[in-house]
């Protein structure tokens, strides 16, 4: 939407694109896609609205794209079918550079700083460090981060979420947690907080802090606000939570559960 003495207009913009993700920059009022044609496009909404840029690269569609903050909008990172994530430069509509070494899908990026976590098929988020890339040959993960494994022997889950609080000093991943109890065997949500290092030599550290499963199905996104963050479910449902420094976290609508011990540790109303 666009602000005009005071009133919010709204602006349509036709993409004739079949596209499967986006990412928003709201400073440069650009908007980055990405296509089930494995294109990554830049659109600009400040003015009549129109593609700015077409970028291709990836051999499958692409699910997942990132914005680089500290790069001033100039650097996109895309995640897809094919297991790469790439590294793309708006100005020169190119890419910079390729990231190998994700198990099947990426589902999930997010970036900050130097380093990107990425999320696929697996039991680990893959963490990758730019200054390392190269355009002509592909970098592998510089770390592999443990994420939460499924219950009954199953090592591997869809990393469907990954976020960055908004302090910039917790990396959040999802995943998915099967419950053993005859009752209740559906797949439910899980949240894993780690503290990300602020030391740009240690790119790829990110301690373990803590796990929280929800109770409102699969996670299958998590959007980072300033105080809060918002979980998308699969059957439908929202829920809000706040990302505190200890486990005696706060989750908005529902209860949150300590993941070691079942202990049921807060609940808050909205």
């Amino acid at each position: 939407p666009k602000k005009s003495g005071g009133s919010v207009q709204k602006q349509k913009i036709y993409t004739y694109d079949s596209l499967a993700c986006m990412a928003v920059d709201w400073k440069n009022n650009e908007a980055i896609t990405g296509s089930r044609n494995g294109a990554v496009s830049v659109w600009n909404f400040g003015g009549v609205g129109k593609k700015t840029a077409t970028m291709k690269g990836h051999s499958d569609e692409v699910t997942c794209v990132s914005l680089v903050p500290e790069s001033g909008g100039h650097l996109v990172v895309s995640g897809s079918k094919d297991a790469t994530v790439r590294l793309w430069d708006t100005r020169s509509k190119a890419e910079v550079g390729r990231m190998e070494g994700c198990e099947g899908r990426v589902y999930s990026l997010a970036a900050m700083s130097h380093t990107v976590w990425a999320g696929d098929f697996s039991s680990s988020v893959k963490v990758f460090d730019l200054r390392s890339l190269s355009s002509a040959s592909a970098s592998a993960p510089a770390a592999r981060l443990p994420n939460a494994s499924l219950d009954g022997g199953v090592d591997a889950s869809p990393i469907a979420g990954l976020c960055i609080s908004g302090d910039g000093r917790r990396v959040i991943s999802s995943s998915a947690l099967f419950y053993d109890d005859e009752d209740d065997d559906e797949v439910q949500g899980c949240l894993q907080v780690r503290a990300r290092s602020l030391k740009d030599e240690e790119p790829q550290s990110a301690e373990y802090m803590y796990s929280l499963p929800t109770t409102g199905g699969q996670i299958s996104s998590l959007v980072d606000g300033e105080d809060y963050m918002a979980a998308g479910h699969i059957e439908g449902g929202i829920s809000l939570w706040k990302v505190c420094e200890k486990p005696e976290n706060k989750i908005v609508d529902e209860a949150v559960w300590d993941c070691l011990d079942g202990e049921r540790i807060g609940c808050e109303e909205l």
